[in-house]
Order: structure tokens, then C-alpha cells, then sequence
């Protein structure tokens, strides 16, 4: 298909070339991202893996390739339970609890949306989000300022997802 086409053609250049060049290739994954076909050919081009390592701050990649990056796999995470699962396999929860902390814009949110995903897929993720201190940093996005309402909401979520059905971690 054509929407496979373009995807695994960006997805060849996830991590290519300068930090803005990095920048729009994310983006526009982002952007065709919003459609539940694209979001299908962008996870069978094999995207995910890449985004895990843009994600991680590899290369040249800038904070807001990562935050872009975190927001791709925020789309990605809420489409499929295989997408869920790639991700985890990936290595994304490790980087997504550093996210967390950032001070870019949206990339909390997008973090703790992708942790809250992960956290319902599996009582190994949320040990893996536990292992990686992620309680802390998510119960910080409930007192973000008055206008990050979106941060404090996907925080808020992710803690849910977290402390269901695990006393130990309420």
C-alpha cells in the first residue's frame, strides 16, 4: 500500500542526518500518526524500535526529536496491544521514566500516556515502570501548574493503571 510505502521511508530515516532533520521526520510521522490506518503501516515499517532509540537521546537526536518521538509512540501505544507489546520489547520504558522529568513541553504527557498503555497491557511493565522509579516522577505531574492540565490528567492515569490490582504499589 501507499501508506506502507511512506512509512517505512521514513522510518529509514528515524535517527538520519542533523537534530531538525530528525525534528520533521517525526513530526510528520505525528501527523499521519493521527489516522488508525497510517498508524498500522507506521508500526509495521518497523517504526517502533527506531522511536525507542530516537527517544533515548541517541545520535543527534535533540529533546524535541525525543518529545516528538514519545508523542509518535503515544499514538502507537493507544492503537493495538501488539504495538504495546513492541514497545515494551523495545526498551521504551526505561527512557519514558527519564522523559518524565523533562522540561519540554507535552513530553510528560506524552511519556505518561505511553507508561499508562504499558501498565495495562501487563504486571511486568508495571514492574518495569516500578524498577525504574516511575512513581515519583508521575505523582510530580499531579502538582504541574494550573495549565498543564493534560500532564496532570495522563499523570494521574498512568498512576491508576500502575496501582490496579497491585496493593504493593497503592
Amino acid at each position: 500500500s501507499t501508506q506502507l510505502a511512506i512509512a517505512t521511508a521514513l522510518v529509514g530515516l528515524i535517527g538520519v542526518g542533523s537534530a531538525e532533520a530528525q525534528e520533521h521526520v517525526a513530526k510528520l510521522l505525528l501527523t499521519l500518526a493521527t489516522d488508525a490506518e497510517n498508524r498500522a503501516a507506521i508500526a509495521k515499517a518497523g517504526a517502533i524500535p527506531q522511536l525507542v532509540v530516537q527517544l533515548r537521546g541517541a545520535g543527534n537526536s535533540s529533546a524535541k526529536a525525543q518529545k516528538l518521538a514519545a508523542a509518535v509512540l503515544s499514538h502507537l501505544s493507544g492503537a493495538s496491544e501488539n504495538n504495546v507489546d513492541a514497545i515494551a520489547t523495545a526498551g521504551a520504558i526505561k527512557p519514558l521514566v527519564a522523559l518524565l522529568s523533562s522540561e519540554a513541553a507535552h513530553a510528560e504527557a506524552y511519556a505518561a500516556a505511553v507508561l499508562a498503555d504499558l501498565a495495562q497491557r501487563s504486571t511486568k511493565n508495571k514492574g518495569a515502570v516500578l524498577a525504574e522509579g516511575g512513581i515519583m516522577p508521575l505523582v510530580a505531574l499531579l502538582h504541574k501548574d494550573k495549565f498543564a492540565t493534560k500532564t496532570r490528567a495522563e499523570g494521574a492515569h498512568a498512576l491508576r493503571c500502575l496501582s490496579t490490582e497491585q496493593p504493593e504499589t497503592q
